[in-house]
């Protein structure tokens, strides 16, 4: 409850940045005016977080709780509806006021309600977890606000959550007060606000009035003078708000002053960014959330590896790479033009969020680290302050030096002569007026001059973002100079608590995980009864039972965990197909030809499966949770960039990155699976993972189809990104750990084996543009043959590879191989031609065209289940050769269509015909590639096949839009207009209908006889 509470304090920091150009035209706010709104907030918070956390030890923690929490639900709602640019300042400052109440209790209830130790340590990740999630979410939460609604429905937000918040205390939430309460210093309280507001005062007035000016001057020397009496007065008081002596501590002193200037450059670096996404690149305000989503996603992936890191190279070189990061972005945006499109942006991001997660995280853990109890509570107090005061710094620095140069830059300008003096006195407030105003001018003039005032805005940026790099620049300095990694702290009684696992007493949170059982011990801390000297063997059903008991005694959320595990899983099958439907618009809005658009589906699942084996091992020496959180991360990130790409390498770039982070997360997810559940549960907990292959094939083209029409075909990437924060949000709490197993890491065997899949697929790509005997064809195709020989080489001559060619030897693991290679190989051929045949060739919409499969998808779920039934009567040879050969037959009248025919009496029977007998063929390769091996092999050749599954898809993609790259080519070049003759696809299909009979032939020779022995071991997807 604290934390969802925290959430929308986080929120509220961030979601406010992408409202802020809609405010110009809105309320007609000024630049300065826009450093208010934003600033108001920061600076009470930050000022008085000290003071209200003193009041909530005397008065009561959660009464002061409750009660920040219903004034900021209620200026919440006031600012939505303010009226005015004043109103809203005075609505941001009181939402300030109620963070202060809020942050300090949170903290306090926490080390009152948890004991020091494993139980508080979790409770204080989450609380910091809630506030950067939130800090995360915002622009993007803005941004949907703000296309959707007005723009009041920004702080709106806030009210459901806090009506909630405030009937969840009251029933939860136990009251606590300090046993040695000390007076709240409200005259200390009042001089550190007045001494930081009439700073910020002169820096945001500066720019209008001049620097010199007597007002500005006078402004600067009240807010010295005031800050030199407060730092008099907590000096000279029994009870200082601020113990000036914990900064003899080095550790808090210089994490202070890092994540001051940290926070200074990232707050003031998105203030400039979000207005020069709206108001010079023209996006809305939904498109700019998105943009700035890869710094969130970016902080929230650096932030929990900084967190490993820090304890293992310290705290000094983390913080400066952090700073060093900002500082590179910052530098990056300040050379940043008019004409410039997204991708420098897009670059800064991914660097500013990762450096925020950094700083944020190293300098917090640094500070919380090297306090002794007495001082947690006042030390975390310092910590809130500096960045919502640096923050607040930052916006007003950067603004001013923006505002500053952009007025005079657009005085300059040749146009200004056009425009009324009363106008351009009001174009010079900000470059939203500007535009504003240009619109009332003749056309001749209205072009020139808004495209001035974009070029003076630009020209601002250059030194506010300069002294953003700046503030980095003396980060970096400061860190290497003066960063200290914390001292041991004397624990309490307490904090011996043994952190469940096996840690040791007094250990830290990281090991936890190395202490956790793996998958050969099972649950080493769990007692088992042993059997007394000469008693009778306990019986089988209670062998089972007692295993059972055992497993849920060690794992208690393994079904919440199968839940979060499936879905990500259900995210990374769903992206195999839900692309397909959106292939046309995408051909059509990125410009893609004919090979670019194969490679837009090829290059997802090469990476998948080529890198699946390396993210086996990968999660065998990091731990399975740690991989499976990085592939996440990852594939979350790279989705959000895939969608935002507007050229085609961005596009293939973003597929590769979801690609490598899929080949981390499925064999961790399995890994998991398989280590977690015992005996019968096991079997259940594999059924329900090999169902989402299905599920998640069937759902991809419809969602495909329904997101393509509806929003556009970016959704199909953009639905990723929510479901994968909630999963990184979930894994933490519900996935158990599992100790690393040392292995070594056969990189130079992944690196060959996707390099040469990737020349295979290059070379057959290649031959429909030049021709099968053209060079540029046969060197990909013979690199690829000679990398594939090289990895032989490799894996025969390591000691631990990533394939064991000998697997190959054995029948049963070459046929199952085989069999998923051409199912996968075909299925996906089927999707990617059938796509662009009835968008582009045939004019329909991405809706019907999911909906037209389907059916498809439904009857491959129809074809597996009856063979999961069949093979155990007739065999797998059987099952498989009947298979394939309903494929083919139903793949034969794909070989007629015509550029008129009905799509519903040709295509649709036979796609849904051939891929109940591919649905059968899967079964058919699992259960044969297993039937043969013996219960600790089943993961290997579980891994084998899983690779080829995604290996044949690249492969089958290619293929067919090699034969049919004069169909594809001159249905995407007709846009939506029917196509004369559709050869190309007839002959694609063709030769899928000669695969599929040629196949059946060789699964005659090539499966086995029999049935298979059913090993209950891992399945594919």
């Amino acid at each position: 409850m604290l934390g969802v509470s925290l959430f929308v304090v986080g929120l509220d920091t961030t979601v406010l940045n992408v409202a802020l150009p809609t405010l110009v035209s809105e309320l007609g706010a000024t630049t300065s005016q826009l450093q208010w709104i934003v600033d108001s907030y920061l600076l009470m918070a930050g000022s008085l977080v000290l003071f209200c956390g003193s009041l909530a030890d005397r008065l009561g923690r959660k009464w002061v709780f409750m009660t920040g929490l219903t004034l900021f639900t209620a200026a919440s709602v006031a600012a939505a509806y303010a009226g005015s640019v004043t109103t809203l300042i005075v609505a941001r400052g009181v939402m300030g006021v109620g963070e202060a109440l809020i942050m300090p209790a949170t903290l306090a209830v926490i080390g009152n309600v948890f004991p020091r130790g494993a139980e508080r340590t979790k409770a204080i990740g989450i609380w910091s977890a809630a506030v950067g999630v939130g800090t995360v979410v915002g622009p993007m939460a803005g941004g949907w606000l703000l296309s959707h609604f007005w723009w009041g429905s920004v702080f709106l937000i806030n009210l459901p959550i806090g009506i909630g918040g405030l009937v969840a205390a009251a029933y939860l939430v136990p009251n606590s007060v300090s046993p040695t309460p000390t007076r709240p210093d409200v005259p200390g309280a009042l001089l550190s606000t007045a001494a930081v507001a009439t700073a910020l005062w002169a820096v945001i007035e500066a720019p209008s009035r001049g620097w010199t000016s007597p007002a500005v001057l006078t402004a600067f020397l009240a807010g010295a003078l005031l800050l030199t009496a407060f730092i008099a007065r907590q000096r000279s008081i029994s009870t200082p708000m601020l113990p000036l002596r914990i900064f003899r501590n080095r550790s808090l002193a210089s994490g202070d002053v890092l994540i001051l200037l940290g926070s200074f450059t990232l707050i003031g670096t998105l203030f400039i960014t979000v207005q020069y996404l709206q108001f010079v690149l023209g996006y809305d305000a939904g498109q700019t959330g998105l943009r700035l989503g890869p710094a969130a996603l970016a902080l929230l992936i650096a932030g929990p590896l900084a967190g490993v890191l820090a304890p293992r190279i310290g705290v000094r070189a983390i913080s400066a790479t952090g700073l060093s990061l900002l500082l590179a972005a910052s530098a990056i945006l300040s050379t940043t033009t008019s004409t410039d499109g997204y991708a420098r942006v897009l670059t800064a991001m991914l660097l500013l969020g990762a450096g925020a997660g950094f700083v944020i995280t190293s300098t917090s853990d640094a500070i919380v680290s090297s306090l002794p109890e007495q001082d947690l509570g006042v030390g975390s107090a310092t910590n809130s302050a500096s960045i919502q005061l640096g923050s607040a710094i930052g916006v007003a620095v950067t603004g001013s030096l923006l505002s500053g140069t952009y007025r005079t830059a657009l005085t300059e300008t040749p146009h200004s002569n056009a425009i009324p003096p009363d106008a351009l006195a009001a174009a010079q407030e900000s470059l939203g007026t500007a535009l504003a105003m240009a619109r009332h001018l003749p056309p001749e003039t209205a072009h020139a001059f808004a495209e001035a005032a974009r070029r003076a805005f630009v020209e601002g940026m250059a030194p506010a973002m300069a002294a953003a790099a700046a503030a980095a620049a003396l980060g970096v300095t400061a860190a290497l100079i003066f960063a200290k990694n914390p001292g041991q702290v004397p624990p309490g009684p307490a904090s011996r608590t043994t952190v469940p696992g096996g840690d040791a007493p007094g250990r830290s949170p990281q090991g936890a995980e190395r202490n956790q059982p793996n998958e050969t011990t099972r649950y080493p801390n769990v007692r088992r009864p042993r059997r007394r000297r000469g008693a009778a063997p306990t019986p089988k059903p209670q062998k089972a039972a007692a295993a059972a008991a055992t497993a849920a005694a060690a794992a208690p959320h393994r079904w919440a965990m199968l839940a979060v595990v499936c879905v990500a899983q259900f995210m990374l099958i769903l992206d195999v197909t839900v692309v397909n439907v959106a292939l046309p618009d995408m051909a059509v809005d990125l410009r893609l030809d004919r090979p670019t658009l194969t490679w837009a589906v090829t290059a997802y699942t090469l990476c998948f499966g080529g890198l699946m084996l390396l993210g086996g091992r990968l999660g065998d020496a990091f731990g399975a949770r740690r991989t499976l959180v990085a592939g996440l991360a990852l594939f979350t990130a790279a989705s959000l960039i895939t969608g935002l790409a507007e050229t085609a390498p961005a596009l293939l770039a973003g597929r590769t990155a979801q690609g490598i982070g899929a080949a981390l997360l499925s064999p961790a997810a399995l890994a998991l699976v398989t280590t977690t559940f015992h005996g019968k549960e096991r079997n259940k907990a594999l059924g329900v993972w090999a169902a989402i292959g299905g599920t998640g094939s069937a759902a991809g083209v419809l969602l495909g189809g329904a997101l393509t029409e509806g929003p556009g075909w970016q959704w199909v990437f953009y639905v990723n990104v929510p479901v994968g924060l909630a999963l990184l949000a979930a894994v933490p709490a519900l996935v158990p750990a599992r100790a690393p197993r040392p292995t070594r890491l056969d990189l130079p065997g992944a690196l060959l084996v996707t390099a040469a899949t990737g020349a295979l697929v290059y070379g057959l790509v290649k031959a429909g543009d030049t021709g099968w005997a053209a060079p540029a064809t046969l060197v990909p195709l013979a690199s690829a043959a000679v990398l594939y020989a090289l990895f032989a080489a490799v894996e025969r001559a390591t000691d631990a590879p990533l394939m064991d060619l000998k697997m190959f030897t054995r029948r049963p693991v070459l046929a199952g191989a085989f069999l998923m290679l051409i199912a996968t190989a075909l299925l996906i051929a089927f999707f990617f031609l059938g796509s662009v045949y009835l968008q582009h060739a045939r004019g329909l919409s991405p809706l019907r065209t999911g909906l037209i499969f389907l059916p498809v998808a439904v009857a491959t779920g129809i074809g597996a289940h009856l063979a999961s039934h069949l093979i155990s009567s007739i065999g797998s040879r059987t099952t498989a050769v009947a298979g394939l050969a309903i494929a083919a037959a139903g793949t034969v009248p794909l070989t007629r269509l015509t550029a008129d025919g009905s799509v519903y009496a040709t295509l649709l029977p036979g796609l849904a015909v051939a891929s109940l007998g591919l649905g059968a063929v899967f079964v058919t390769a699992t259960t044969t590639a297993l039937a043969m091996v013996e219960h600790h092999e089943a993961g290997l050749a579980s891994a084998v096949v899983n690779t080829f599954h995604e290996v044949g898809g690249s492969i089958g993609v290619a293929v067919v839009s090699t034969i049919a790259a004069a169909g594809i080519g001159g249905a995407i070049e007709g846009g939506t207009r029917s196509v004369t003759e559709p050869t190309g696809f007839t002959d694609a299909f063709t030769v899928c209908a000669l695969a599929a009979a040629a196949s059946a032939a060789i699964a005659l020779a090539l499966v086995p006889r029999g049935k298979p022995r059913m090993t209950g071991g891992p399945h594919v997807h």
